[in-house]
């Protein structure tokens, strides 16, 4: 993860902190009550996007809402995630 030059900056502090939390949270994201609840969560995008869609998922976390569109048939499939470690 790069930061601006200004090592010292509120946001800087807060990148830091988020990509602290979200790398440590990595190992259990997948637990399945985490799953359970993100499934209901994107349920209803998995009924609105078609097999010839090309989906962007932005905070993509491990990709589970990827995997499960890639098992329908999807395959225009991109995530991207603020910590490496999710992915």
């Amino acid at each position: 993860m790069k930061y601006s030059a200004n090592k010292n900056s509120a946001n800087n502090k807060n990148l830091h902190q988020n990509n602290r939390f979200f790398s440590s949270w990595a190992t259990s994201y997948d637990w399945l009550p985490f799953q359970f609840w993100m499934r209901k969560f994107y349920a209803q995008a998995l009924r609105k996007i078609k097999r010839s869609d090309a989906v962007l998922d932005v905070s993509c976390g491990t990709g589970e809402l990827l995997r499960e569109l890639s098992k329908r048939g999807n395959t225009a499939l991109t995530g991207i995630d603020f910590s490496s470690a999710m992915l």
